[in-house]
């Protein structure tokens, strides 16, 4: 399990009109939840192609791909992606019988959808990978989220004001995976230039907090035991005392 980044975000628009795009951006009404929450694909999509499975048969398979097809498949290049020695053995023995080449191992592969499984490749999945970095700079889900978002994960809402009609604040507290979503806040903070954002952050387990703010005087970033006050200040803004924290400080 990852260590929780805590979340506020305060958002000030200059007219209601902003306002209710900002909201649309940001906010989404969950059924299952009962209220608004923060959904990062609403101001950045992810993409459907990269929402896949990030494992070690994508990556295999994307390493053996990325290969020069004329090489021959030599028990040093079986050695790097059969770590099974039974396995490996009857590779080789195979490669040795027909004189494969890499792209003829890829072919033999293709044809044999159940020797995929039992070497540990995915050709489909690797050529998506392949595809991914092409078009997105990332092959799965897990880059595109810390490219985009700045966090492995979207959000998950604490709290969240009710917005009124012709209201021109709010605020909302949400968790992230790690870290704050620093990317996603940029991105922001560049569609809607005219009005002010402030996300202030604290991670409880690694004891860091800080400010990402639309004015620059505001964004500052602070750890423990270089910024003991700083850090535990912005903790007290978020329910703690110093008192939580006390044994760190001696």
């Amino acid at each position: 399990m990852p260590n929780w980044c805590e979340n506020r975000l305060s958002v000030t628009a200059t007219n209601a009109m902003m306002m209710k795009a900002i909201a649309e951006k940001v906010l989404r009404f969950d059924q299952e939840e009962n209220q608004q929450v923060v959904d990062f694909n609403l101001l950045i999509p992810m993409p459907k192609e990269v929402n896949i499975v990030c494992g070690s048969y994508g990556w295999r398979t994307l390493q053996l791909l990325e290969l020069d097809r004329g090489l021959l498949l030599t028990d040093d290049l079986i050695d790097e992606f059969v770590k099974d020695s039974k396995k490996a053995l009857r590779l080789s023995l195979l490669s040795k019988e027909h004189n494969w080449t890499v792209g003829d191992f890829v072919h033999w592969l293709k044809d044999n959808s159940n020797e995929q499984d039992y070497f540990y490749f995915d050709l489909v999945l690797g050529q998506q990978y392949i595809d991914n970095q092409l078009k997105y700079n990332a092959p799965t889900w897990y880059e595109w989220a810390y490219e985009n978002w700045g966090v492995k994960w979207n959000a998950d809402t604490q709290y969240c004001d009710d917005i009124c009609e012709g209201e021109t604040h709010f605020c909302v507290d949400f968790d992230t995976a790690w870290c704050p979503p620093s990317e996603w806040f940029t991105e922001l903070t560049h569609q809607f230039p005219e009005a002010s954002f402030r996300l202030t952050y604290f991670e409880p387990g690694m004891l860091f907090a800080g400010v990402q703010s639309s004015t620059e005087t505001e964004t500052c970033h602070y750890e423990y035991p270089d910024s003991v006050e700083e850090v535990f200040n912005i903790a007290i803004e978020f329910g703690y005392s110093k008192d939580d924290f006390e044994f760190e400080r001696e």
